[in-house]
C-alpha cells in the first residue's frame, strides 16, 4: 500500500457520491425516468423514494434537486456540478435558501411546518424552485404528518417535495393520504455485481487498486460486498474500515468484521447440493442461532455470480472452493445443479426485491428448497462422484 494514499479513505462516501445519473448504481429504471424528466424539465411536485438503507435514495434526491435548480444541465439531463446551486447541494451546504434538507426523525411538527411555510408561498431568489428533501418522512409526528397534507393538496408551482423513507411498500408507516399525493418510487437492494464494480472503481480512483494484495482482490472484496446485503453505503463503510485497518486477508476480515466466509458456509452448501439433508438442517440451525442465515443467503448468491464470471478478473472461473464445488456438481449431477441454481436465485430475488424477511422466514425458505431439490430421491443416497 502507498502510505500517502490511505489518508483520505474516511471520505470515500462523500468524495465518490455520484454527481451524474449514470453513476447511480442498482436503480436503472428509476434513473432512466429521471434522466428523461430532467431533459424535459418535468418533475412531479411531490416524490416519495422508498427502500432499504444505502440503495441511493438520498443520492438520487440530491441529483434530482440539482437538476431542478441547475440552469446548465447537459444533453443527458445531468446537472453541471459546477454552478453555485449544484455545489450548494452536492456539498450539502444548503445555504442559498432554495434547496432545503429536513430530517423527519429529529424534527418536530413546528420545525418542519415552519421551515416549509417560510418558503412555500414565496418565489425563490436564487433558483427556479424551492426543493424540500425530507428524510425519514415516516418518522414525523402524527401532527406533523397531518399538517403536511395541506402543502401536498394545493401544490405551489414553485415547490417540489422529495420525501425519503426506509420503510417498504407493504409495511410502511407513511400515511396513505401522503402516498396518494406523491409519485412513488420503490428502491431495491443493489445487486452484488454492481456493488463490487462500484468498490473497485473507488479503489482505482484513489490509486489503491494496483497495490492491494491478490487475496483481497479475489476474496476479501467479495466478503465486504456479500455482507453489505444490497446496501452500497454499507459496503463503502466496510471498505473504508478495511483500508484503514489494512484488513486484507480472509482471516483479518473474519476476525475484525465477524463476517461469515466462504469456508464457513461451504459445508452447509455442499450438504444441500449432495442431498445430505440432516447435515444441512443441522448446519442451518447453527447459523440461525448465530443470526447469520441472511448473510449466508447473500454469500451463496454471490458465489453463483462468481461461478459464472469473476467481476474483478473477468475470467470465466476462479479457483475458489465454491467454484470447485459448483463445477464438480455441475459435471456429476447436473440435474441437482440446475434445480439448485433456479430455486436459489428465486429465493435471492424474493429477499432482494420483496418485503423484508426475517432470519426465521429465510431459514424456512431454505429448508423448503432442500425438500424441493431432492423430492424424487432419498436425500442421503444421491451419488456424488469426484469428492475432494
Amino acid at each position: 500500500m502507498k502510505e500517502q494514499k490511505t489518508l483520505e479513505v474516511s471520505q470515500y462516501a462523500l468524495v465518490h457520491r455520484p454527481r451524474t445519473f449514470d453513476e447511480v448504481k442498482g436503480q436503472a429504471n428509476i434513473v432512466k425516468e429521471f434522466k428523461q424528466r430532467s431533459t424535459m424539465n418535468k418533475f412531479p411536485s411531490a416524490m416519495l423514494f422508498q427502500g432499504p438503507t444505502g440503495t441511493g435514495k438520498t443520492t438520487l434526491a440530491f441529483l434530482v434537486a440539482a437538476a431542478i435548480q441547475c440552469g446548465h444541465t447537459d444533453e443527458k439531463g445531468n446537472p453541471c456540478g459546477e454552478c453555485e446551486s449544484c455545489r450548494d447541494i452536492f456539498e450539502e451546504k444548503f445555504s442559498r435558501g432554495c434547496t432545503h434538507m429536513l430530517d423527519g426523525s429529529s424534527s418536530s411538527k413546528d420545525d418542519v411546518i415552519q421551515r416549509i411555510e417560510e418558503s412555500v408561498h414565496t418565489v425563490p431568489m436564487h433558483g427556479p424552485k424551492h426543493v424540500f428533501i425530507i428524510e425519514e418522512i415516516d418518522q414525523l409526528s402524527t401532527a406533523a404528518k397531518n399538517a403536511f397534507h395541506k402543502f401536498l393538496e394545493k401544490p405551489s408551482p414553485y415547490v417540489h417535495f422529495i420525501l425519503l423513507s426506509m420503510t417498504d411498500a407493504n409495511g410502511n408507516k407513511v400515511p396513505q393520504s401522503i402516498m396518494d399525493r406523491c409519485q412513488p418510487y420503490h428502491f431495491k437492494n443493489i445487486v452484488e455485481k454492481d456493488i463490487a464494480y462500484a468498490l473497485k472503481g473507488i479503489l482505482e480512483k484513489e490509486g489503491l487498486w494496483a497495490d492491494l494484495p491478490a487475496e483481497f482482490k479475489k476474496e476479501g472484496l467479495f466478503m465486504l460486498v456479500n455482507n453489505a446485503k444490497g446496501s452500497l453505503r454499507r459496503a463503502i463503510q466496510f471498505l473504508e474500515r478495511a483500508m484503514i485497518g489494512e484488513f486484507f486477508t480472509i482471516k483479518d476480515i473474519e476476525d475484525n468484521f465477524k463476517f461469515l466466509s466462504e469456508t464457513s458456509t461451504l459445508g452447509v452448501l455442499e450438504s444441500i447440493l449432495t442431498g445430505k439433508a440432516e447435515k444441512a438442517v443441522k448446519g442451518l440451525e447453527e447459523m440461525r442461532k448465530e443470526g447469520n442465515i441472511v448473510d449466508w443467503v447473500h454469500i451463496v448468491a454471490f458465489f453463483l455470480l462468481r461461478h459464472e464470471q469473476n467481476v474483478v478478473s473477468e475470467t470465466a472461473f476462479d479457483e475458489s472452493p465454491s467454484s470447485s464445488l459448483f463445477k464438480r456438481i455441475q459435471k456429476n449431477t447436473p440435474e441437482v445443479y440446475v434445480k439448485f441454481y433456479t430455486r436459489f436465485m428465486q429465493l435471492v430475488e424474493a429477499i432482494r426485491h420483496g418485503p423484508y424477511m426475517t432470519n426465521t422466514h429465510v431459514n424456512l425458505q431454505v429448508l423448503q428448497m432442500i425438500k424441493e431439490l431432492h423430492a424424487d430421491k432419498n436425500p442421503e443416497k444421491i451419488p456424488v462422484r469426484g469428492k475432494r
